[in-house]
């Protein structure tokens, strides 16, 4: 199952020169969306400094492919079936076409992990999972010298006939959450996007699996699952420009260096209503010069299309479609389209037109 830790807040950040210092008035808008590049890490990996104050992260010669983007969505819980359980949760955010969305609350004091919604079953449908309790990622002020800890679980439930294995009567996970965080040094951080005023913070992320089974094969008792349980434990850096509850960049880091660097390139803002949670559409060709196919959406049911910039403005719209989208009037750039089905739901895809 998809663990919570990867996805947070991501906002373009503004150079400043005070002290980074994160609150709640950061939190970004629902019905956004927001992409960052995947960085490939010079052989041999490259070091940096992890403490103390008046740093300089320079990472502007990283390598990216301009088409290789991660996509974040940010909505309101509300929008998407089974959301409606987290009844204080702000925000949910997922990246790219991951089925499951990690649901958030932004308070006055802090970020708080609230849960998952997730498919259990891979049926289709969104199962709520709350996180026992909820809790804390930052609290406010979030700045250097702070630090978080987090112990939480979350639990799992189904049947056996839902997993395929019918012979057990039921089946159960427990994901037990630790992350212990420290905000280690200050600076600037310069990337191939800009230069940054920025907190480093490493994170030490524990996830111990316990996985159970019953049936008559147990004697109807509780056992663990073969191989249970497991432990996972990752080390990763984040470093949060002055205007964002989320990286501006993230690497993972072990003894030979740094390594899987992303880094953010831009945000937009749409009017997502009802995000499904099934795969998302593909866009072809991609980059696209004239016409844009569209793969993974049912283009009988189209009710519009919207093309929007990277600067959140309208540059196309449209009804139904016969399959293909003429796009040779628009200006070379990243786009996303926004496909809406009549019944109301909604799907988007980034392109990028030569």
């Amino acid at each position: 199952m998809k663990k919570i830790y990867a996805i947070l807040f991501v906002v373009i950040p503004v150079i400043s020169n005070a002290q980074v210092s994160l609150n709640s008035s950061l939190a970004p808008s629902v019905n956004s969306m927001l992409f960052y590049h995947d960085a490939n890490v010079p052989s041999p990996p490259f070091t940096f400094s992890m403490s103390g104050t008046g740093n300089t992260w320079d990472f502007s010669s990283l390598f990216y492919d301009p088409i290789d983007e991660d996509t974040v969505y940010f909505v309101h819980p509300s929008t998407i079936p089974g959301g409606s359980f987290f009844t204080s949760a702000t925000h949910a955010t997922r990246e790219n076409d991951d089925e499951d969305w990690v649901i958030l609350q932004v308070t006055p004091s802090a970020l708080i992990y609230q849960g998952l919604l997730t498919d259990i079953t891979g049926n289709g449908n969104l199962v709520p999972v709350p996180l026992n309790p909820p809790s804390a990622a930052m609290n406010f002020p979030y700045t250097y010298g702070s630090s978080v800890n987090m112990n939480t679980y979350y639990e799992v439930k189904a049947t056996g006939a839902d997993i395929g294995q019918p012979q057990l009567d039921s089946v159960k996970l427990k994901s037990t959450l630790i992350m212990d965080a420290d905000v280690i040094a200050s600076g600037t951080i310069i990337l191939p996007s800009g230069s940054f005023p920025s907190i480093l913070e490493r994170k030490i992320n524990t996830t111990i699996d316990t996985a159970w089974m019953k049936g008559a094969s147990t004697g109807n008792q509780w056992v663990f699952f073969p191989g249970f349980p497991e432990t996972y434990v990752d080390s990763a850096f984040y470093w949060y420009g002055d205007q964002s509850l989320q990286h501006i960049a993230h690497a993972l880091f072990d003894d030979t260096g740094l390594h899987d660097v992303h880094f953010l390139r831009s945000s937009t803002t749409v009017g997502i209503h009802k995000p499904t949670s099934s795969q998302g559409v593909s866009a072809y060709p991609n980059p696209a010069t004239n016409i844009l196919g569209i793969n993974g959406f049912d283009m009988n049911d189209l009710e519009s299309w919207t093309i929007i910039n990277e600067s959140g403005q309208e540059v196309m719209k449209g009804k139904k479609v016969p399959g293909k989208i003429v796009i040779h009037q628009l200006s070379q750039g990243s786009y996303f389209l926004v496909l809406r089905s009549a019944g109301g739901e909604s799907k988007q895809v980034r392109f990028v037109k030569n």
